[in-house]
């Protein structure tokens, strides 16, 4: 299968699951940063919100690259 082709297939796929992470990545970063102004029950709960969903997106991530998720 040529590489082009493989790319073409799975690129919207892997796409929206790098947003996903990234978006994941920002929200963390972000609330770490203005974590005075924040109530700390807040920043914990969306702290393992936004880790459960990188977590999980960097799985699918690397399913999607190895197996397919048409396969």
């Amino acid at each position: 299968m040529d590489i082009v082709s493989w790319m073409e297939q799975k690129a919207v796929i892997l796409f929206i699951v790098a947003t996903v992470i990234f978006t994941s990545m920002l929200q963390i970063f972000f609330l770490w940063k203005i974590r005075a102004t924040l109530p700390k029950l807040f920043i914990m709960i969306m702290s393992m919100i936004c880790t459960i969903i990188l977590i999980a997106s960097i799985y699918a991530f690397i399913y999607i690259l190895l197996f397919g998720y048409n396969s």
